[in-house]
């Protein structure tokens, strides 16, 4: 009975102890800022780098931790559709897993999380980085209304095991001011006979610049000679802010009356190109 009672207390002390726990913990999910320079009615991409960081802080915890970041839709989401945003004015891109654009990452987060695996060599402890491409895709043709710089943060969820850690993507669209002719100005046909009244034509052109941007039109001359014959040309309008839709004018030739030209025989023809200026 003695020997008994003296061995009781170590065995009960030897229950006592602690398991040791063996735990990877990540720290952060961050990525590169998306930052694409937009030019209107095209499509774009731009490659990120998603750094994911996690620490083994001993040799009894795993050689490698398995882990998933999701992508929501971003701050000005529409639906499922992400949207950088300038004021009232929204341009859409989505976040996707592959070069191509074609793979999509945001819009249902839970099933189209990015995966990966972090490692440690045996013996080797302490924080490892791990780093994954994304893309940031404009893959529709729009038209930006307004000139500067649209934001939008997407929020990114890293998973492993049964913890989460929270990061963002900044994403910046830039859309430069713009103009474009988007009605071409056509030809001018003027018929004059010798000493007549004054006579004139017109032709219609249209113009699109970023809404609120102050642009002038110009034609390279005010006035030129055909034949003998001086005319004039006028513009319906030489300045102009843009709404981001297309603005209708006109270019007008007028021969003033009472001249005679220079044309021998029954008649005689002239052309001669203007140019048309834009300035922004």
């Amino acid at each position: 009975m003695k020997h008994w009672k003296l061995l009781l207390p170590g065995f009960m002390l030897l229950l006592g102890l602690p398991a040791a726990q063996a735990a990877i913990t990540c720290t952060s999910v961050a990525s590169s800022a998306a930052l694409i320079y937009y030019v209107n009615n095209t499509l774009d991409s731009v490659q990120v780098t998603l750094t994911v960081s996690c620490n083994r802080g001993n040799n009894r915890d795993p050689l490698s931790l398995a882990y998933t970041v999701a992508a929501d839709n971003g701050n000005n989401a529409l639906g499922q559709n992400n949207r950088a945003a300038l004021g009232a004015a929204r341009l859409d891109y989505d976040t996707y897993k592959t070069s191509g654009c074609n793979t999509i990452w945001g819009s249902n987060p839970q099933a189209n999380r990015i995966r990966d695996t972090i490692t440690w060599t045996a013996g080797q402890t302490g924080t490892r980085t791990m780093q994954t491409s994304a893309w940031v895709c404009i893959t529709a043709t729009q038209t930006a209304t307004t000139a500067g710089s649209y934001l939008d943060t997407v929020n990114l969820t890293l998973r492993y095991g049964s913890s989460q850690v929270v990061g963002s993507m900044p994403v910046t669209i830039v859309a430069p001011s713009v103009c474009t002719i988007t009605t071409v100005p056509g030809n001018i046909a003027l018929t004059y006979t010798a000493f007549a009244a004054t006579t004139a034509a017109s032709t219609p052109f249209a113009v699109r610049c970023t809404s609120g941007m102050p642009y002038t039109l110009a034609t390279d001359v005010a006035d030129g000679v055909l034949a003998g014959v001086r005319y004039l040309l006028g513009l319906s309008a030489t300045t102009a802010n843009g709404t981001g839709n297309p603005q209708a004018y006109t270019i007008t030739a007028t021969i003033p009356g009472g001249q005679a030209g220079t044309c021998a025989g029954s008649g005689c023809s002239g052309t001669r190109a203007h140019t048309l200026t834009v300035s922004y």
